[in-house]
């Protein structure tokens, strides 16, 4: 994904690099390693919105004239 810009990743990567930190991570490589997490994190969106609208889909109010399918389980 080459259309990341800098304020996207930036936010992200402090939010790593405190997690990376309260771990026992290598200190010299903790800034390096926030910044390709959260170049992952934003370049993976797509794939956890697609998750959530999976796991969370817009409901529908169940009248009698509902025409939906319903699978057990």
């Amino acid at each position: 994904m080459s259309n990341i810009t800098f304020e996207q990743v930036d936010e992200i990567a402090l939010g790593f690099a405190e997690a990376l930190a309260a771990t026992n991570h290598n200190k010299d490589k903790i800034s390096k390693d926030a910044i390709e997490l959260a170049i992952a994190w934003v370049a993976n969106r797509q794939d956890r919105e697609k998750i959530f609208k999976q796991n969370f889909p817009n409901w529908q109010k169940l009248t009698p004239e509902t025409t939906m399918q319903f699978e057990p389980g």
